[in-house]
């Protein structure tokens, strides 16, 4: 498992938010799917 910086979380979570799909986010940041969406709903609560 890899630690992740908050700036890396931020700047994922808000280029998907402004409109990247989940699946270039993922390429772009070199991160899993399942690590997005779990950035995503924490970003939501």
């Amino acid at each position: 498992m890899s630690c992740y910086s908050i700036d890396l979380r931020q700047r994922a979570v808000n280029a998907h938010i402004n409109g990247k799909s989940k699946s270039q986010t993922c390429r772009d940041f070199q991160i899993s799917r399942p690590t997005l969406d779990k950035w995503l709903s924490q970003f939501t609560e």
